[in-house]
């Protein structure tokens, strides 16, 4: 996938200049800790060098209003982690805290599960932290259904327990 748009959003390939919009994402230690990213970034240089790493990543996606172009989180779209098929992605996400609760990543979500179907993926994950309700009201929500608990263990964190969805085509 390179590019998929709805009604609000473009889902894009990340570019430099994204770090600006992405810092306060990146800084948040909270939402750092339940996506497995810790730790927080405590610099604009830290944000500047992930930027940089996703420009050159073509799994991670800058989630951008079409109206003024403003990134308000981020879609990561990652190969089977554990049985490598093919025709099954795993989602991952999370929203800039200030554009919470408009719907955006939810918009983003069905937007990129359907262009992934209509590209032949066949299974598509998302997964969260038990604890993450947020989350997990938005995966359900976008029609994934629960699947199976597990655990997952960060760099840099303890371990989790986690929930498991899957979208089937």
């Amino acid at each position: 996938m390179n590019t998929t748009e709805t009604d609000r959003l473009i889902i894009r390939r990340f570019c430099p200049e994204d770090a600006e919009q992405m810092h306060a994402l990146f800084t948040d230690y909270e939402t750092m800790r339940l996506v497995g990213m810790l730790p927080a970034h405590e610099s604009f240089e830290q944000t500047k060098q992930r930027t940089e790493n996703w420009v050159k990543d073509s799994g991670h996606f800058a989630v951008a209003l079409k109206e003024s172009g403003r990134v308000v989180g981020y879609i990561a779209i990652n190969h089977d982690s554990e049985e490598g098929r093919d025709d099954t992605r795993e989602l991952g996400f999370a929203t800039v805290p200030q554009y919470r609760g408009n719907g955006y990543m939810y918009e983003a979500v069905r937007g990129v599960v359907a262009k992934l179907q209509s590209e032949g993926i066949r299974y598509i994950w998302a997964c969260c932290f038990k604890e993450n309700k947020a989350s997990e009201n938005l995966i359900r929500k976008s029609g994934f259904e629960f699947r199976q608990e597990g655990t997952h263990q960060p760099v840099n964190d303890k371990e989790y327990e986690s929930l498991e969805f899957c979208i089937e085509a």
